[in-house]
């Protein structure tokens, strides 16, 4: 049976949420510091979305719609261009990927460190 969400209630809809949730999560982290221009980044959120790995469906979703695997971001080396917006553009791409990376390693280190709070070392005997 096919079940369509409902605009006013994505709930209805598993993957609507699933996405979702995924957006609101990634948006938090990466827009952090500047939470007011959030829209101008969608489309690197769809990106990140679309090339992120799926155990669902064993690859990501670009894989699966396109054959092949993602493109990946390319660096940006300042001259490298004469256009002004795409500079621009191209800039603030390089600043939001060092607050992501900086984010993503305070990220790591918390759940290393709650791990390690809760690790316990066990020792059995044979007959446990």
């Amino acid at each position: 049976m096919l079940s369509f969400s409902n605009l006013y209630h994505p709930q209805t809809d598993g993957q609507t949420e699933v996405l979702n949730r995924c957006l609101e999560m990634y948006l938090c982290l990466f827009m952090r510091d500047e939470p007011r221009y959030w829209s101008k980044f969608l489309p690197l959120a769809e990106f990140w979305y679309n090339t992120s790995f799926h155990n669902s469906l064993g690859m990501t979703p670009f894989e699966a719609l396109y054959g092949r695997c993602p493109p990946s971001i390319t660096g940006y080396t300042e001259g490298s261009t004469a256009i002004v917006s795409l500079v621009t553009t191209l800039t603030q791409r390089a600043r939001v990927l060092s607050i992501i990376k900086a984010n993503l390693l305070r990220a790591q280190h918390r759940m290393t460190q709650h791990a390690k709070s809760r690790h316990q070392d066990m020792s059995f005997v044979e007959g446990d």
